[in-house]
């Protein structure tokens, strides 16, 4: 397997990049991997993350520009949107860039 790994979970669950077919895939732990697709109209999904749950987010190419997306196994390939300037923090709020770890634990 050749592979760019972006992303490891607490279950072992990878999310990143087929190298070889440049294609986004999930390697389930000791199961077969999962293709990644964008969400529809959309090209080249880069998966980012994965959660305990195996929900994988990252970016894809759609209409000249950037979206995020939010895969499961359930679902499929959702867009996510992004924001006017390219940076997914300012859909947060005014002044705020990153999520606050109270946030997180949060939510």
């Amino acid at each position: 397997m050749s592979a760019n790994h972006r992303a490891i979970n607490g279950q072992g669950d990878v999310a990143g990049t087929d190298t070889k077919t440049n294609q986004s895939m999930l390697w389930p732990r000791a199961l077969p991997p999962i293709e990644i697709d964008a969400p529809a109209g959309g090209w080249a999904p880069v998966a980012v993350g994965v959660n305990n749950g195996q929900t994988v987010t990252g970016y894809y190419y759609i209409d000249g520009s950037v979206s995020c997306f939010m895969w499961t196994i359930e679902q499929g390939s959702v867009d996510m949107g992004w924001s006017g300037h390219g940076r997914i923090g300012d859909r947060l709020g005014p002044g705020r860039r990153t999520r606050q770890r109270s946030d997180m634990l949060a939510a």
